[in-house]
């Protein structure tokens, strides 16, 4: 591991959660960050990643119980050139401090939770930077603790979708560095990702879309529809 320059956090919202996260990585460099007052998930993986000096942001929540094969997978994913990396979506997941750089921190917006999933990767997607992902770790299915139709509903705020056309159209930007060197990342059409049909992401194979920020470009003639799924209404 001694190879790449990586930081784990691990983000729970009671100290007592991390104790089966850390139980086969204990050797490894990791922090534990309790957010038993933040307003949401991105407010806490926001919270980390100013707090990482390292190369490799590594993120775990208290649902999953990594092995030290798993962490060292992360690492080396990252250094073929994915810019996002996640063994079970944003549970388990790496990013490169560039990439973070490139595509901004995540959106706060998103209260308590859900949705800034599929956010930050349609803004990987923009950024044409690849990204990751498999369900390879162990992970607890729990009921989440960050789930709010605020959220939701805010998505369907920054976002408007054409089914037809496979258009999206971004209409709140996020804060980012477009100087950003990205020419050690993979293009975006070299994902590699399973789909989840339990996100918006899944649902629609949004990275089959175009998106643009020109609202000239875009008719919503299929906007209804997109909203529906995105509300859970469908």
């Amino acid at each position: 591991m001694n190879k790449y320059s990586y930081t784990i956090f691990i983000g729970v919202k009671q100290k007592e959660l991390a104790v089966p996260v850390i139980q086969n990585i204990q050797h490894l460099n990791f922090k534990i960050i309790i957010g038993d007052k933040i307003k949401c998930f991105s407010e806490l993986v926001n919270n980390c990643i100013k707090l990482c000096s390292s190369e490799i942001f590594i993120f775990l929540s208290h649902k999953v119980v990594p092995t030290e094969s798993d962490i060292m997978r992360l690492c080396k994913l990252i250094d073929t050139g994915y810019g996002y990396v996640g063994l079970y979506r944003f549970a388990c997941f790496a990013l490169h401090k560039d990439a973070i750089k490139r595509v901004g921190y995540f959106d706060e917006n998103f209260i308590s939770g859900g949705c800034e999933d599929d956010d930050y990767k349609l803004r990987f997607q923009q950024a044409n930077i690849a990204i990751y992902e498999d369900h390879s770790v162990v992970y607890k299915s729990t009921p989440t603790t960050f789930e709010n139709i605020t959220a939701r509903k805010h998505f369907a705020e920054k976002y408007r979708i054409n089914c037809n056309k496979k258009i999206i159209l971004k209409l709140i930007r996020d804060e980012c560095d477009f100087t950003v060197n990205v020419d050690r990342f993979l293009k975006f059409d070299s994902s590699v990702f399973i789909q989840n049909l339990g996100t918006v992401y899944g649902r629609l194979n949004l990275n089959l879309f175009n998106i643009t920020e020109a609202e000239e470009d875009f008719e919503e003639d299929a906007g209804e529809y997109a909203l529906n799924l995105i509300l859970n209404k469908i």
